[in-house]
């Protein structure tokens, strides 16, 4: 994708995995005030190309929660970014301001409430701003994000964040984890903090097998390598936990959370 001014130019192709055979190809030229409909386009470009190789009968194309201010948008993904680089005061600062810019231009986007619940829970987790405030302020932002769109899984999990690392209340978030996986089956983060809660209670070898499934769907989130490292180092494999920091280094160098992690095996 290339902007420039008013204008935004999104090249996408379709190419098998195994050979680099490309399958499809098409570009999109159009004003960024336009750019939703511009993925509504590419979604069904993309159905229909595979609809004829890997799908049988008719596609559906899920409904994605979303903003119809490009600004506000502009401003969760830019949350999105600072939120990938780690646990960082000065990116998790950056991520809740760009979280609060997106509710205040639309309160009703679900999405930058979930995203708000995220970074308040990480913030007050490691103690960037005060535990009880900072978790109280999370749960009402994903709760918030629940009631604007009970169908999005990203507010269950935000949800069960603060259930595991505020309540301990286990139940509670299975419960939430539950909500998200019928919502968002295969999901990523699911795994992920379904995976965090088994290693909170106890069930580590569940937790790693988690991590390397979530590893197998998106080997380049260094997260996911970091959190597996920091299960190995759990169960004193720190040879295998310094293979997984070294992988998780490798996709973002300046991940905060895996040089946090590499400082407990030094």
């Amino acid at each position: 994708m290339r902007k420039e001014g008013n204008r935004a130019r999104i090249s996408v192709e379709l190419v098998k995995a195994d050979d680099g055979f490309q399958l499809w190809s098409e570009t999109y030229d159009r004003e960024v005030k336009d750019i939703f409909a511009v993925q509504d386009e590419i979604a069904r470009a993309v159905v229909n190309a595979l609809q004829a190789k890997l799908l049988s009968g008719d596609a559906a194309i899920s409904e994605v929660p979303r903003t119809t201010n490009p600004e506000a948008y502009q401003a969760y993904l830019q949350g999105q970014y600072f939120i990938a680089r780690g646990l960082d005061k000065e990116d998790l600062t950056k991520a809740l301001s760009c979280a609060d810019q997106a509710v205040k231009l639309d309160p009703n986007y679900a999405p930058a409430w979930a995203q708000r619940a995220r970074v308040l829970e990480a913030m007050a987790r490691v103690l960037v701003i005060d535990e009880v405030d900072g978790f109280r302020r999370a749960r009402a932002s994903a709760e918030r994000a629940i009631a604007l769109d009970p169908k999005l899984a990203a507010g269950y999990l935000a949800l069960a964040l603060v259930q595991i690392n505020q309540d301990w209340d286990w139940r509670g978030a299975s419960a939430s984890l539950e909500k998200a996986r019928l919502l968002a089956p295969g999901s990523v983060n699911v795994l992920r903090i379904q995976g965090y809660l088994d290693r909170n209670v106890g069930r580590v070898e569940e937790a790693i097998a988690l991590s390397r499934q979530a590893i197998a769907l998106d080997p380049l989130n260094s997260d996911f390598h970091a959190i597996l490292a920091d299960q190995f180092y759990g169960l004193g494999r720190y040879e295998e936990a310094k293979a997984e920091l070294t992988k998780a280094q490798e996709v973002n160098c300046v991940f905060s959370a895996s040089l946090r992690c590499r400082g407990y095996l030094v």
